[in-house]
């Protein structure tokens, strides 16, 4: 028994086909394996010398395919499966995404009136969305199957905490007296409100991080970079948010 290559280019005459009928026929590593047992349909295996994209690798069957009846082929792998679920995943989000922001806007506008919270949330989620993806900028990390929900989830984590966020300082004003400066609003509600934001964002970070021992790259990915998203809201309420909330003004 030995290992030798089945041929070292494809059949190009009749002779050559029927000499590697013979051979695939006669090998139990290929027979019910790679050709089926009654010779209908055969299977190519294809390994990549270089690393490259799901999506990218995708096209390059597909077109290279494309000069054959598209029907007699089927093409399957991992680096196939992820990049057709991305393309699922994509277009959901171009619906999910248009139809998250226009119900947080309309959530925020009927709950503070106004445009300053849309402004202070919508900043907030776009600095964290930034500030995650500059960390997977940062380590060489691509969106996969799993991280691709990512922004939307960051997004959610950043409106949720931008309402806590707002709430207090809305009710910073009503309390504290006509008087009292914008500073000393500002100053309130973060001796008040922003403890409470930075314990549930710990936790929060905390819990993601608790998969970054996984074994699948795609959930270690996951945790790590959605801590950062976390950590991307918590700088946006601790730097832009009282930046913004100053230069517009205190609320008369």
């Amino acid at each position: 028994f030995g290992i030798s290559k089945l041929v070292s280019s494809p059949p190009a005459t009749a002779a050559e086909l029927a000499t590697l009928r013979t051979r695939l026929a006669a090998s139990p590593s290929f027979r019910g394996q790679i050709v089926a047992l009654d010779d209908a349909s055969f299977g190519l295996i294809i390994q990549f010398k270089k690393q490259a994209a799901d999506a990218d690798i995708k096209a390059l069957l597909l077109d290279s395919l494309s000069e054959f009846n598209a029907q007699d082929w089927s093409v399957s792998g991992l680096p196939i499966i992820n990049a057709w679920v991305l393309e699922y995943i994509d277009a959901d989000q171009a619906f999910l995404v248009p139809s998250f922001f226009l119900f947080i806007i309309a959530i925020l506008f009927l709950a503070f009136g106004g445009y300053t919270a849309i402004l202070i949330t919508l900043t907030n989620i776009i600095v964290a969305i930034t500030f995650m993806a500059a960390a997977m900028v940062v380590f060489g990390a691509h969106l996969n199957v799993v991280t691709d929900v990512l922004p939307l989830l960051i997004a959610a984590l950043a409106a949720a905490y931008s309402v806590h966020y707002l709430n207090q300082y809305y009710i910073s004003q009503s309390r504290l007296s006509a008087s009292a400066s914008h500073v000393t609003i500002l100053q309130d509600t973060f001796q008040k409100i922003m403890p409470t934001i930075a314990m549930a964002a710990l936790t929060t970070v905390l819990g993601f991080l608790a998969s970054v021992t996984s074994a699948i790259p795609a959930v270690r990915d996951f945790s790590i970079f959605a801590s950062f998203g976390v950590l991307g809201v918590m700088l946006s309420l601790l730097v832009f948010s009282p930046t913004l909330l100053l230069l517009i003004g205190k609320p008369k």
